[in-house]
């Protein structure tokens, strides 16, 4: 399975509607209801139109036409799908939603490498994309920094998958106090080289918000990933 030796790095799940004014009424209730559902999330930001709640692991936006739950390095989905039941429903009775336009869920995950080369070299070896033979635009075909970004994207009248797959370098500064801290101890920077593939899925058109099923969606979700991004990824002869 492609995704045996990948992490996942991320989850988000939205959900979209029409205009909900009632918000107004309802976002400080709506507010607390979810954090006696997600442990240390604190308000942030909190406007009529719009309330934020965050921790370290979940960031919570709650709007009047749209709603979003972003995991951050969460262990599994499945780990989560109470809670996420459980913010879908707040969200359902605090806006007294019948319908949605649009919900989705996207998935972002991870594969770490010593350099950003051994990155390159094992996403050229799935053979997704012809590859030159010889310096092109007066660089190296072979050069530490190559790379390519593939998107695909499958769609019919009632749902998308949006699945792409890329590598990338990533830089974490460290801001240090000089007077706790001397910068002879401590590293300033920290470098991340990965493949990263990320999936998007939605469904298209009205959803009754009351008969869509949290855990069936997810479950589905993750199904429908690991039962075709073989034939995505998979190497080519």
């Amino acid at each position: 399975m492609f995704l045996d030796t990948y992490q996942l790095s991320s989850l988000v799940a939205q959900v979209q509607y029409r205009n909900v004014y009632l918000l107004w009424d309802h976002a400080g209730a709506i507010a607390d209801a979810l954090t006696n559902i997600w442990d240390g999330v604190e308000l942030v930001e909190g406007q009529p139109q719009r309330q934020i709640l965050r921790s370290e692991d979940v960031q919570i936006e709650t709007g009047l036409k749209t709603s979003t739950i972003t995991l951050n390095r969460p262990a599994s989905i499945d780990q989560f799908v109470g809670k996420l039941k459980q913010t879908f429903d707040v969200w359902g009775k605090g806006m007294e939603l019948d319908e949605a336009s649009r919900v989705s869920s996207r998935a972002v995950y991870v594969k770490n490498f010593d350099s950003l080369g051994a990155a390159n070299k094992e996403l050229l070896e799935l053979g997704l994309v012809p590859w030159p033979s010889g310096k092109v635009f007066d660089q190296p075909e072979n050069g530490e920094k190559n790379s390519f970004d593939l998107t695909y994207r499958f769609e019919d009248d009632k749902s998308f998958s949006t699945l792409r797959i890329h590598t990338e370098k990533v830089a974490l500064e460290l801001k240090l106090n000089r007077e706790f801290d001397p910068e002879d101890k401590i590293q300033r920077t920290r470098t991340a080289h990965r493949i990263v593939v990320d999936f998007d899925r939605g469904v298209l058109g009205k959803v009754s918000y009351r008969d869509f099923r949290v855990e069936d969606w997810f479950k589905g979700f993750q199904h429908l990933l690991r039962r075709d991004i073989d034939k995505v990824f998979g190497k080519r002869k």
